[in-house]
Order: C-alpha cells, then structure tokens, then sequence
C-alpha cells in the first residue's frame, strides 16, 4: 500500500513537469509563409497538435542559409523561456521533397523543384538541375588534376574578348575568312581561308 501510495505521489509530481514541457517544445504543421522583407524575419503560420493555428511565428534561420517552406512542411516550435506568446520555429522540415538516396555522412542541398547539390560519400560532388545553371562572377578558375568533360546536347558557346586554347599565349588561330601567309609552294602568298569544320565555329 505504501509503495502504491508513493508512486501515485511520483505520478502526480511529475505530470505537472511533463505538460509543462509539452508545452515548451513541440511539432507543428505549416499552414502559411509570410514573405521576409529585407532585414526582417521569416514568419510562419503553424497549427500543433492541440489544433489551435498559431500567427507570425518567427522562423529561426542559420546564417547563410534561406528557405522558403512550403505549406504542409514539418516543424519544431520552441516556445522562448516557455511563454507560449514567443513561439520560435527553429527546424522546418518536408519530408515530401527529400532526397531518397543520401548514403551516411553525405550532405546535399535540395528544393521541391529537382535542384540538388549533392556532396558524396568518397569526396565527389554532384551539382543537378532541371532547368538554366547561371554563375556569375569577376573571374572564374577551375583548376583540375585530371581531365575535364563538357557535354552538351546542344552548342556550347564561349563569349569572350580573347580566348586562349591549349596554353596561356599560344600560337594564334586561324579563322574563315581569315588571311593566312603561305610561305612556299605553288601556292605561296598571302590568301584568306574559305572552309572550316563544320563542328567548330569561332568568332
């Protein structure tokens, strides 16, 4: 009887303790995005488990990292120093978009639209997307140890004011249209060059 007695007594001590922290941190579902505007926070309408819709939520963001969650998206809601009037949602999370075949330690960067950079397990890096890949920059360098593919369906294009091929001011290239010196034959002379490949085409 006096062991019953104490574990109710424990019983009743703890629930106190235990709605308590239900109430400090929970999962929530997102109901509704409000678009930053510049320098200001991300905030969210979420509804938790007790079906109530919570306002203007304030989504935590990491630094150097943006994201615009879709409705339906998962979240983990802290409630600041247990008030319930500053709920803070520090993970937003959706599994409906995440990537199935991440193997352990890999890392990948993804949105609902097919993009991914995908850092691999043995060091490799896959870069993917469906659509336009734009880069821009003052210079780009791309140093390689081993070769470098490019393959395109279609024509790759390099506009640029001088282009170098091979090495760093190597001999020049001769186009269509062109005047190339002969210097020996029947044919020496200075004339302009009239065909060329019809897989390669400089301006």
């Amino acid at each position: 009887m006096v062991e019953r007695n104490l574990r109710t007594l424990i019983r009743d001590l703890i629930r106190p303790l235990g709605q308590a922290l239900r109430r400090i941190a929970g999962r929530s579902k997102v109901l509704r995005i409000t678009a930053a505007a510049a320098n200001a926070i991300q905030r969210v309408q979420v509804v938790g488990l007790g079906g109530n819709p919570r306002e203007a939520v304030e989504h935590a963001e990491p630094y150097g990292l943006a994201a615009y969650p879709m409705p339906g998206a998962e979240a983990w809601v802290v409630a600041n120093a247990g008030d319930q009037a500053q709920l803070i949602a520090f993970v937003i999370g959706d599994p409906r978009h995440h990537p199935l075949t991440l193997q352990p330690g890999e890392v990948c960067l993804y949105s609902k639209h097919g993009q991914r950079v995908h850092l691999k397990a043995g060091g490799d890096m896959d870069i993917y997307a469906p659509g336009d890949v734009h880069v821009e920059a003052a210079n780009v360098t791309v140093d390689a140890t081993g070769d470098i593919t490019v393959n395109a369906a279609g024509k790759a294009v390099v506009n640029c004011e001088d282009l170098h091929l091979g090495t760093e001011d190597g001999p020049p290239v001769a186009r269509v249209g062109d005047l190339v010196n002969v210097g020996s034959g029947s044919s020496a002379g200075t004339w302009p060059i009239v065909s060329g490949s019809d897989k390669v085409r400089a301006g």
